[in-house]
């Protein structure tokens, strides 16, 4: 399960450095491009551990996060406000 983890935070992380092929298209790529990038790879951390510290947070133990069909859809049923169901 730790493997799994690993694998998906990893490639939640990958695709960023392609902004760096778009530098034949910009003006100015040597003082746009890297900026573009740590942006975008900020963005993406900051998803990341907030959507992780949600599902996390949501369930009062990792048994109970293990034993769930579908965790994603619990958290949504247990977070969103009353009235405002999917």
């Amino acid at each position: 399960m730790l493997g799994l983890g690993v694998v998906l935070s990893f490639s939640t992380f990958s695709g960023f450095e392609a902004a760096a092929t778009l530098g034949e298209e910009s003006r100015q790529p040597r003082r746009l491009i890297p900026p573009a990038i740590a942006a975008s790879l900020a963005v993406v951390a900051v998803f990341t551990i907030g959507a992780t510290a949600v599902v996390t947070n949501a369930y009062p133990g990792v048994n109970q996060l293990s034993a769930a069909a579908v965790p994603l859809v619990t958290v949504t049923g247990k977070s969103w406000p009353a009235g405002w169901e999917p």
